[in-house]
């Protein structure tokens, strides 16, 4: 079964007058079965993460179409495409982003759901952060045992 189809997506940013124009993919086609491990390579500014936001819906091709699960997101309002990814998609970006204002927790627990959780919920990111290197220091002071 086809998980991802990547079908002849360019990507084509342009100034604000549209006088010049990068071409960062170009008619980029493939597709992912289930079971199948991916790795995409290559050099500095050759598109790798702008396929990757465009795979995961943080951004649109000029042209051509993603499907997941066999949909197409062409026509998605961006509503449902912020729900879609906080149900379905992970993330794990070279940067920490990280807030800033809020504790370790509370940005470990921040996309688990609405809000933040009871008590009782707030085992989940202890396990979560278990295997990330958040330790006995963090579950003392969360109150999780």
């Amino acid at each position: 079964m086809e998980l991802l189809k990547i079908q002849n997506v360019k990507k084509v940013y342009t100034t604000k007058l549209g006088l010049v124009q990068c071409v960062a993919l170009k008619n980029v086609s493939f597709a992912v079965s289930e079971g199948e491990f991916v790795a995409i390579m290559g050099a500095s500014g050759s598109g790798k993460t702008t396929l990757l936001n465009i795979i995961a819906s943080l951004d649109k091709p000029t042209a051509g179409d993603v499907l997941l699960g066999g949909r197409s997101f062409a026509s998605v309002p961006d509503r449902e495409l912020s729900k879609f990814r906080r149900d379905n998609l992970g993330f794990v970006f070279q940067d920490f982003n990280l807030l800033d204002t809020f504790t370790l927790k509370d940005n470990i627990l921040l996309p688990l759901g609405n809000g933040f959780p009871t008590d009782t919920g707030a085992r989940k990111p202890l396990l979560v952060g278990g295997g990330v290197g958040i330790g006995i220091r963090q579950a003392i002071r969360w109150g999780v045992s």
